[in-house]
């Protein structure tokens, strides 16, 4: 049996995604479709890259491997069984989030646009709703429905899944979204057969104006995304071997991954504190869609 041990802290940067992608590359179906994804050296993982492991282990699967879990440690089974990840999985059942401050781990089919919205409404903006205002909550909830919507519509995945988790003594909401379907550079190469050096290079030009509206080939609306996250948290997306990064404050930070992550994520992080700053002139100037 084939392993692949996750790494002590599984956050969004590049040598954890790529650390683990590189893992994957070097597995060969023909020799053992047998894989075993070892959680022994792992301490921590942000709730929202449960996304990123559930792409992974369907990356697998759909490549032909069985694949199971071990040595989970306690802590982390219990954070993800409050997430719901375990039970998605068939690794053990869902527990209470006692403090509800966990949006939990859901995978659904593209087609159930109704379940996908329910769930938006009942699990992830209600986390919001207690700490800011109904105006500016619509800044967040315009932006997490869109970009669900968008994903999916261009992605041609047929399944995708969702997480987050709130954290409200740093008032920080974070969200991430990711897919099984095709990459955004290769969504806009096909569509328009533009030529650049890299995958980030095709991502950042997704979140450009003109280029990322409904009418026009990007299609994902990432330019409003990103203008409205400016001075509210971070925006990032992986996609392909691109990897891009929205700071507030700062210039995007792009980079190139040695191997493929098949499919896009997206991960929102919001500062509350900000929003609940800004002042109602403020909101004019954020992209409401």
């Amino acid at each position: 049996m084939k392993q692949i041990t996750i790494p002590p802290q599984v956050t969004f940067n590049k040598d954890t995604i790529e650390y683990i992608l590189n893992n994957i590359d070097l597995l060969d179906v023909s020799e053992d479709n047998q894989v075993n994804i070892n959680f022994s050296q792992n301490t921590w993982m942000n709730a929202e890259m449960t996304t990123f492991i559930s792409n992974i282990i369907r990356t697998l699967q759909f490549g032909g491997y069985t694949v199971q879990a071990s040595d989970i440690s306690d802590t982390l089974s219990n954070f993800l069984s409050k997430n719901g990840f375990l039970k998605s999985f068939g690794l053990g059942d869902k527990t209470p989030d006692i403090y509800s401050t966990t949006i939990p781990f859901i995978e659904l089919e593209s087609k159930q646009t109704k379940t996908i919205d329910t769930y938006l409404n009942n699990q992830v903006f209600p986390m919001m709703d207690r700490q800011i205002t109904t105006s500016q909550n619509e800044i967040i909830k315009s932006a997490i429905f869109e970009l669900t919507h968008n994903v999916l519509e261009h992605s041609k995945s047929h399944y995708f899944c969702m997480c987050g988790q709130f954290f409200p003594n740093k008032k920080l909401l974070a969200f991430s979204i990711a897919d099984y379907g095709e990459s955004i550079p290769y969504h806009i190469y096909k569509k328009s057969s533009l030529m650049f050096n890299s995958d980030y290079e095709f991502i950042n030009w997704a979140t450009m104006e003109g280029t990322s509206t409904k009418s026009k080939i990007g299609g994902l609306g990432l330019y409003d995304i990103k203008n409205t996250i400016k001075t509210l948290g971070d925006f990032k997306i992986l996609s392909g071997y691109g990897l891009v990064e929205y700071n507030y404050g700062c210039e995007p930070h792009m980079e190139e991954l040695r191997s493929k992550f098949h499919g896009t994520m997206i991960n929102l992080n919001y500062n509350l504190d900000r929003i609940s700053n800004l002042q109602p002139d403020d909101t004019d100037d954020l992209l409401i869609f």
